[in-house]
């Protein structure tokens, strides 16, 4: 017969992991606002472009202890004369950070990114204009230099362990030479701390169907590409 030390042990137990999962089921929803505030206010503070998402979601489990970041059907767009060309999508990009760095305000600490099927188009218009030209021009030199100079300024940390790019497509139209690049499938992956100041990096790329013409002459066409290096 178990004595009643043990079975109320066992209840305080049961209890207390009820409780832990319950707080891990809800934590996610308490920062998920906030995490969607931060990526379109950086957005709209860096970009002279359009980004938009479907949605956002947050999870403690997927890569436990780090809390997963999932955004899915990510678009990147141009304005004005590109307002038509979407520069980046990706069908989602997977994003793992350190859970206590949630409760700063002073930015994420990013371990782990991953882009799903993500789409690149670059284009560069006879008279020199190209759509990747998206930064907001710096107005503020002097202010930024002092914000550079001073540790722990920054709104983002990143501590990036692993980097990986899953069947990707690269799309590069130069009007001005008539020079057209595409791959698809690419497929990259990066390891090591990138957050060092020296690393060893092991990499890892493979691509598809190269296609590449200049002038109307066509030097590549369903090509593969394939290396892995450490630096």
């Amino acid at each position: 017969m178990m004595n009643k030390g043990l079975k109320k042990g066992l209840k305080i137990t049961g209890v207390t992991v009820a409780v832990i999962l319950v707080f891990m089921l809800v934590l996610p929803f308490m920062f998920k606002d906030k995490v969607i505030t931060i990526v379109k206010k950086e957005a709209n503070e860096m970009l002279n472009a359009k980004l938009d998402f479907e949605s956002l979601d947050i999870s403690l489990f997927s890569h436990f202890p780090s809390a997963s970041i999932e955004l899915n059907g990510l678009t990147l767009s141009g304005i004005d004369d590109f307002e038509n060309d979407t520069l980046v999508s990706a069908e989602s990009i997977d994003v793992a950070v350190n859970v206590m760095s949630l409760f700063s305000d002073k930015g994420f600490d990013v371990n782990y990114v991953v882009l799903d099927k993500p789409s690149i188009k670059a284009v560069k218009l006879a008279d020199g204009r190209v759509n990747w030209d998206i930064m907001k021009p710096d107005t503020a030199d002097v202010e930024e230099e002092k914000t550079v100079e001073v540790e722990g300024e920054s709104s983002f940390r990143l501590k990036l362990k692993n980097f990986k790019i899953a069947d990707a497509t690269i799309v590069y139209v130069d009007d001005s030479t008539h020079m057209q690049f595409y791959t698809d499938k690419l497929n990259l992956k990066l390891s090591g701390d990138m957050s060092a100041d020296m690393t060893d990096i092991d990499s890892k790329l493979s691509c598809k169907d190269i296609y590449f013409a200049m002038g109307g002459i066509s030097y590549l066409k369903q090509a593969e590409a394939i290396n892995s290096w450490m630096n």
